[in-house]
């Protein structure tokens, strides 16, 4: 009688429990993934809201009847702001609550983010409580038919992944309100 080469019941098992910690080490992490993308596509709801809510109230109570050439003075010395991006960020972070004032890219407390991103390089910014951070670009103040400006809204700072439309948007700033951008 010949024998028929096989496994046998301990190479089995052996192989079963192999799978069994790979399932048990992946599947939390996979869980996970799953959950962060539930949350970061409800913030992107919620952060539409909040950024569409401040632009309008900081229109109510700067008693400006649009975006388009705002003017703000500096609250230290009283003179007038000259930098555009500083001054939506006056405009606006009076309705938005905050940690710090920021501005730009680079590794200081001072900086907003340490990598930079396109349009907002040379920009103002904001530190929420929570580690997200808000930045402004308004870079057509004389606006009317067009687009006045840009906000980044990075929602957990300079952890990953730091990409568009995952845990960054970008929201269009126009005469009378705030779009998010798809």
């Amino acid at each position: 009688m010949q024998r028929l080469k096989a496994f046998n019941m301990t190479e089995l098992m052996l192989v079963m429990m192999i799978l069994g910690v790979i399932l048990v080490l992946t599947l939390p992490l996979a869980m996970n993934i799953k959950d962060d993308d539930k949350i970061f596509a409800g913030y992107k709801g919620k952060a539409n809201k909040d950024i569409a809510d401040a632009s309008q109230y900081a229109l109510l109570k700067n008693r400006a009847k649009s975006y388009s050439n705002i003017k703000m003075n500096d609250k230290d010395t009283g003179l007038p702001l000259t930098n555009d991006s500083q001054i939506l960020r006056e405009f606006l972070s009076s309705t938005i609550s905050y940690k710090s004032k920021c501005q730009g890219f680079g590794n200081t407390e001072a900086n907003c983010l340490k990598i930079a991103v396109a349009d907002f390089e040379n920009t103002y910014g904001l530190k929420i409580q929570n580690g997200e951070v808000i930045m402004f670009n308004y870079d057509n103040p004389g606006c009317v038919e067009t687009a006045c400006g840009r906000i980044l809204v990075d929602m957990n700072g300079d952890k990953k992944p730091n990409t568009i439309g995952q845990d960054r948007y970008t929201f269009t700033l126009f005469r009378d309100r705030a779009v998010i951008d798809d």
